[in-house]
């Protein structure tokens, strides 16, 4: 017979066993422009296609790499002590991730669960019917709050700085203007000069093609809202202030954005709202996502589109009629709005920067070139990018900040070429968002 002692010490080691393994659920916000490199990361530290499940959001994306939501569950061998960790992903834009961290608030649209495949497959769910509830019932006191973050900027460029957060530097997000569907060949350069133009309620074409006859055509921005760290690095790079007012525009569509068969139908100045607490006069506001974005350049029918009429207040009517889109995005991004394996006839390109082109044609059906000269931003010649961090509460603590450090560790290793470049790889540095590009080599 074992004696009490023996019991208590047995039931101790068998609690410390569970206690060791308990499994983790990590929720994880911020940056749609890196959400692709980010989820390649969570999948390749899981083991890679097969050794996870997944389920995702197929309205906004056609895999967990492009859509705004997703549940990934698998096991991490790096990090045992987490047993079976679940990533719940809800992408807002860095700045919105930032302020929901430092503010701790509650998010509504963190996938559930009972979303996932019974095997380690990966599931398209319409966003309209993902489960969003808690899963309290597997993880034991869950809340509505993010873990973690992905920032395209710093924590203090946003002014969220109640709270310090832990911010570790994974990578370099470059970022490319994009001429829309149907726009001319020549508009093809910009310049931050010009895109201070633009932003402010639309350009002139002559004023990027040098051509007097493109004067009656007009150049608008595409762009995002507040709660967007390419809205920051978008603004900060054309010599503006992070928190400058814009003039973007938004679009009627007939159909679904990006999809066979859209158009644009109407143009209008983006509609006043409400973001992070903040009221955004008319033109102010933008879209939510980079993928928004994305689908709206690859949409054909802006240069014909209604500016008045019906479903178009007087307060919003563009002044100078219908015309041309631009837009600021991720390199992910970039390529869901040049691709060409949805809307077969998508003319949408990749813009010069100051005269410097990143990429080399010929441009698959995917959007993706065939390579990019990524050494032209590694020494300092393109400097349209940001550094890319992984952030978290400073008391964030147990197996889930041993995943979130793992994570960080997989981005940096091994960003992929289509998100980003890697640290290691950097031969310049800027201190801060938009700032002078200067050599580490000196």
């Amino acid at each position: 017979m074992k004696t009490p002692k023996l019991i208590i010490a047995a039931a101790a080691a068998v609690l410390s066993t569970v206690t060791a393994q308990a499994d983790v659920v990590i929720h994880i916000t911020g940056s749609t422009a890196f959400r692709s490199g980010t989820i390649t990361a969570i999948q390749t530290l899981m083991g890679g296609t097969g050794n996870f499940k997944a389920a995702y959001g197929s309205t906004t994306g056609t895999g967990t790499t492009s859509s705004n939501r997703s549940v990934i569950q698998g096991t991490i061998a790096s990090v045992p002590s987490a047993g079976v960790v679940t990533f719940k992903c809800s992408w807002s834009g860095s700045t919105g991730g930032i302020k929901t961290v430092v503010q701790n608030l509650d998010v509504t649209t963190w996938p559930s669960i009972a979303n996932l495949p019974a095997t380690n497959t990966t599931v398209g769910i319409a966003d309209a019917s993902l489960n969003f509830a808690l899963d309290t019932g597997t993880f034991p006191g869950e809340t509505a709050k993010a873990d973690v973050t992905m920032e395209d900027t710093t924590q203090a460029a946003t002014g969220f700085t109640t709270t310090t957060l832990t911010e570790i530097r994974v990578g370099v997000i470059p970022f490319e203007w994009v001429s829309g569907n149907q726009s001319p060949a020549a508009l093809n350069n910009i310049t931050p000069l010009q895109a201070q133009a633009a932003i402010s309620g639309g350009a002139p074409l002559s004023l990027f093609t040098g051509n007097p006859a493109d004067v009656n055509q007009v150049v608008y921005v595409v762009g995002r809202n507040f709660d967007s760290g390419t809205r920051l690095c978008f603004l900060t790079n054309s010599g503006l202030s992070p928190f400058a007012s814009v003039q973007h525009v938004q679009a009627i569509v007939s159909g679904t954005a990006g999809q066979a068969g859209s158009s644009i139908t109407g143009l209008k100045l983006y509609q006043a709202e409400t973001i992070l607490g903040q009221s955004f006069t008319i033109g102010n506001s933008g879209y939510s996502s980079g993928s928004f974005v994305a689908d709206l350049l690859a949409t054909p029918g802006a240069s014909t589109a209604a500016t008045s009429g019906a479903g178009i207040p007087a307060a919003e009517q563009l002044l100078f009629g219908p015309g041309h889109l631009i837009g600021f995005l991720g390199r992910s991004d970039a390529a869901r709005a040049c691709r060409t394996s949805v809307i077969g006839t998508n003319t949408a390109k990749r813009m010069k920067f100051n005269g410097v082109q990143i990429w080399n044609e010929p441009i698959l059906s995917t959007g993706v070139p065939t390579s990019y000269n990524d050494d032209l931003i590694k020494e300092g010649v393109y400097t349209l990018w940001e550094f890319q961090n992984l952030a978290y509460r400073q008391s964030y603590s147990g197996p889930g900040k041993l995943v979130a450090d793992a994570l960080a560790a997989e981005i940096t290793a091994n960003v992929p070429a289509t998100s980003g470049i890697k640290l290691s790889d950097m031969h310049v540095t800027k201190s801060v968002e938009g700032g002078v590009v200067t050599s580490t080599q000196l």
